[in-house]
């Protein structure tokens, strides 16, 4: 697997001055399904792409993005036919000709590069996964193997981050401006995870990069119980062993609602609760799970903790711990319940002011 992307390939795309390259190479970093979430992909042109002087650049390719044109593309060239329907599409919205000729111009070219690119990828993985070609019928191969249009690419977006409380003492002070619920902190490795709409998988790490390890994952659970989309995971067991092999779901960056809202309705989805025993006990074949509000702090600093308050909590949890013999548990993260998640498109150092860890 090539290595993730460093900072490099971004500074680029800030830098490049061509609008018609920034778009391929946008769409190459962040793949092709950001062109069928327009949203999305304009927010990331806000980033790489600023200023009052690329105004009518970006509200040129809204137009466009916004009539469907970039879905339409991606299903294949067009013909010299649908190519004008398209144009005649934008011109009909007051944008001038030549101006819609130029970018069903640079959005075709810009995914027939992406495209181009991913395929490259994909001959060099099948290359490496048989080395002395292929043993039966290249076609059903391919076919078996997963989108994978990510994996010399970084992610759309990098995993919210939290700030740092520091160490979760009896004297620690409460977070300002409640209420905060709190989660236990789970040891294990931040990822992002896409679940495509043809079920296929692409996993990232906090800091943008894609990782092979999900193809050990058993991800039936995931496809079974939860929509197409984005999600905010953790994945135990990657230091300390426990429960490796099993997904805990944060958050859903796609939900739009606050989040005290998105957990109810992950609560929906996903019926399995990570409680604050021993998380082996009775999960039988289930490895997908949701982590439990563990206390809340009202704006009047009364607490109201399960089971009665977070110094007992703190020492349940590591009780636990030592059952286990390793470092299952953390710490804790305060959670403000009205504030959306919050995408960091460009810096993975980020910190989201809603919520904050305190490690024990």
């Amino acid at each position: 697997m090539p290595p993730g992307p460093s900072n490099e390939p971004l500074s680029a795309l800030r830098a490049e001055k061509d609008f018609g390259k920034k778009i391929a190479t946008m769409v190459i970093l962040f793949g092709l399904d950001t062109l069928r979430d327009h949203r999305r992909f304009l927010a990331l042109l806000e980033d790489f792409h600023p200023g009052d002087e690329a105004k009518g650049d970006r509200h040129l390719l809204r137009v466009a993005l916004e009539q469907g044109i970039g879905s339409a593309l991606l299903s294949g060239p067009p013909s010299p036919a649908e190519r004008k329907r398209m144009e005649n599409r934008l011109t009909n919205l007051f944008i001038a000709p030549e101006h819609a000729v130029r970018i069903v111009d640079q959005l075709e070219r810009a995914i027939q590069e992406a495209k181009f690119q991913i395929a490259r990828a994909k001959e060099k993985e099948t290359e490496r996964e048989n080395p002395q070609g292929f043993r039966g019928d290249p076609g059903k191969v391919i076919a078996a193997m997963p989108v994978r249009a990510a994996r010399m690419n970084c992610s759309p977006f990098f995993p919210l981050r939290a700030m740092d409380g520091g160490r979760f003492m009896a004297n620690t002070p409460k977070p300002a401006d409640g209420p905060w619920f709190y989660e236990p902190k789970v040891n294990g490795c931040r990822v992002l995870v896409h679940l495509h709409d043809d079920g296929s998988i692409d996993v990232w790490n906090q800091y943008g990069q894609w990782l092979s390890i999900f193809e050990k994952l058993d991800f039936t659970q995931f496809r079974l119980l939860l929509p197409p989309g984005y999600y905010d995971c953790e994945l135990p067991g990657a230091n300390c062993g426990a429960m490796r092999g099993h997904i805990v779901v944060i958050d859903v960056p796609d939900f739009g609602g606050t989040w005290r809202s998105m957990k109810t309705w992950l609560r929906d989805k996903i019926p399995n609760l990570l409680g604050l025993k021993t998380p082996f006990e009775n999960h039988g074949r289930r490895n997908l799970w949701i982590l439990p509000d563990v206390g809340e702090f009202r704006a009047d600093r009364s607490p109201i903790v399960y089971p009665d308050d977070h110094l007992f909590v703190k020492e349940h949890l590591q009780l636990v711990n030592i059952e286990l013999g390793v470092d299952f548990y953390e710490g804790f993260a305060a959670k403000n319940p009205v504030l959306k998640y919050m995408r960091q498109p460009t810096d993975s150092a980020k910190e989201h002011p809603g919520w904050i860890q305190y490690r024990f």
